[in-house]
């Protein structure tokens, strides 16, 4: 048995002895001149770098160097749509030169340029070239007569003052548009631009919270009245094409009246615009003028914050109707001595709901007021869930009174100088600064209405700061009084959740 076995394990060893022979035998017998030895590998390298950044409708050039032991039989790249030429072809050294060319809407972002060279022995070896492509800078001066969707990968900058007719204008978010800032004469600028929407014409701005539209003049140190501001006209007349928009929009610095470059305009002004707009999530900040003026208009507006205007945050004139909800005046730093909230002209309405009214301090010593209301025929005003606190001058100034008409309930009025107030009764007209004055004492301490000329009565408001400790509780739902306005049973702009946050600037210009 043990013969047998290693008999059989002879056998098996032999044959595999037989196996691993015959390969060496066939390469024994075969080419005497020895093993053909393989170059390396070609090498691809770039003579100023491996990247490069290019403009929208603009090209750049790529300089390539090739070595390849085996001659160097050509180069090919992954983007098909370009060419090239290769210099000293089959030598072991050459050069290319490259032309990446980026289309006016060429996808921006980084782009992947692989090269692979081929020697002859067609063997390969490769280099990656990143392109890095931006979007172009582009200049606006003639008046827009065809719609126009601006491209959020672009920028764009105003050159005179531009008008839209017959046309929509679409803005997408993210876009920064800036407003040539012209030299000045003497105190004066020489010439404004600006941006205004004629009868027959609609502006659509649709920024986001994370990715506002900015309107702000092409100025490393940016001032009020750089430019002159956003104009939108709507006449019955005349039919629009659709509604305007202006959501999540922050306009600075705006405010020279673009014809009498001496005086001042407001940042955005409405004129006859109606219910079908949609003004919503904006920001004006520090504009020379006014903040926002109304004529002829009837708009709702919802988070809404003015910064340190020049002069009144809201004026709403001849006739305009004004319905607020969640509106900030913040102006710790103005001296102008007007109201933040001017209604004038027969017919002019101010009806607001959770609104912030802040100035620059009870002790400042300027004549800076609150909100003066006037008395021409058809106005009146209606103001619920609001806090108007630390002005030097008047806090609510009502020059009318009609019962059932005009109100003001679960409003908080405070830290308000000069020493006037009214009396027990609240009806007594005086004639110096005060919390509540002439029409606006029929209301002292009473809907709800706390008022505290000395004294701060919600914690965490004061100068520069609209953002109370803990959210302030009203019992009035404004939803239940005036249609269109949202739920929302407490007092001020801000509840829990600060709108604020994100997009809009603090009076330093840092983002909130």
């Amino acid at each position: 048995m043990k013969a047998n076995l290693h008999l059989q394990i002879f056998k098996h060893i032999s044959m595999a002895m037989v196996l691993l022979l015959i390969p060496l035998f066939f390469i024994a017998c075969g080419d005497d001149d020895g093993d053909d030895v393989l170059p390396p590998k070609p090498r691809v390298s770039f003579t100023n770098g491996s990247t490069a950044t290019v403009e929208r409708g603009q090209s750049v050039e790529i300089a390539i160097e090739i070595t390849a032991e085996g001659g160097v039989k050509g180069l090919t790249v992954n983007d098909a749509d370009q060419t090239f030429t290769v210099d000293a072809a089959d030598a072991t050294k050459a050069t290319a030169t490259y032309t990446f060319e980026a289309g006016d809407t060429e996808a921006v972002g980084d782009q992947i340029l692989s090269f692979e060279a081929t020697d002859n022995r067609d063997q390969t070896g490769t280099g990656e070239f990143t392109v890095t492509v931006v979007g172009q800078n582009i200049s606006l001066a003639a008046d827009i007569t065809e719609d126009l969707t601006l491209d959020p990968d672009n920028s764009y900058t105003i050159e005179d003052t531009i008008k839209v007719s017959g046309a929509t204008l679409t803005i997408p978010a993210g876009l920064t548009i800036k407003f040539k800032v012209f030299e000045k004469s003497g105190d004066a600028f020489t010439r404004v631009a600006g941006l205004d929407v004629n009868n027959d014409a609609n502006i659509v701005v649709e920024g986001t919270a994370a990715n506002p539209v900015i309107f702000t003049p092409d100025s490393d140190s940016p001032e009020p009245g750089m430019w002159s501001g956003i104009r939108i006209n709507q006449e019955e007349a005349v039919a629009k094409p659709g509604a305007d928009k202006l959501s999540y929009v922050r306009v600075e610095y705006a405010g020279t009246d673009e014809e009498e470059l001496t005086a001042s305009r407001p940042a955005v002004r409405l004129n006859g615009t109606d219910e079908t707009a949609i003004l919503e999530y904006i920001q004006i900040f520090k504009p020379l003028d006014a903040g926002f003026r109304l004529d002829g208009s009837e708009v709702t507006m919802k988070y809404i914050m003015v910064t340190n205007a020049g002069s009144s945050s809201y004026l709403v004139r001849n006739g305009s109707i004004l319905r607020g909800q969640f509106i900030i005046a913040n102006s710790p730093s103005s001296d102008h001595g007007d109201r933040d909230l001017r209604t004038r002209d027969e017919g002019s309405v101010a009806i607001l709901s959770n609104f912030t009214f802040l100035g620059s301090g009870m002790d400042a010593g300027t004549s800076l007021d609150g909100m003066r209301l006037d008395a021409e025929d058809g106005q009146y005003y209606n103001l619920y869930n609001g806090i108007v606190a630390n002005y030097p001058d008047d806090g609510i100034r009502g020059r009318s009174y009609t019962a059932g008409l005009d109100s003001i309930a679960h409003t908080y009025v405070f830290q308000i100088g000069g020493s006037g107030n009214p009396d027990s009764e609240g009806i007594e007209e005086l004639n110096w600064s005060q919390a509540l004055r002439e029409g606006a004492v029929n209301f002292y301490n009473m809907h709800g209405n706390q008022v505290d000329p000395d004294n701060t009565l919600i914690a965490g408001i004061g100068v520069d700061d609209f953002v109370p400790d803990a959210e302030e509780s009203s019992a009035l739902d404004p939803s239940s009084l005036i249609t269109g306005f949202t739920a929302a049973t407490y007092v001020g702009a801000i509840g829990a959740t600060d709108w604020t946050l994100g997009w809009t600037l603090n009076v330093d210009g840092s983002t909130r």
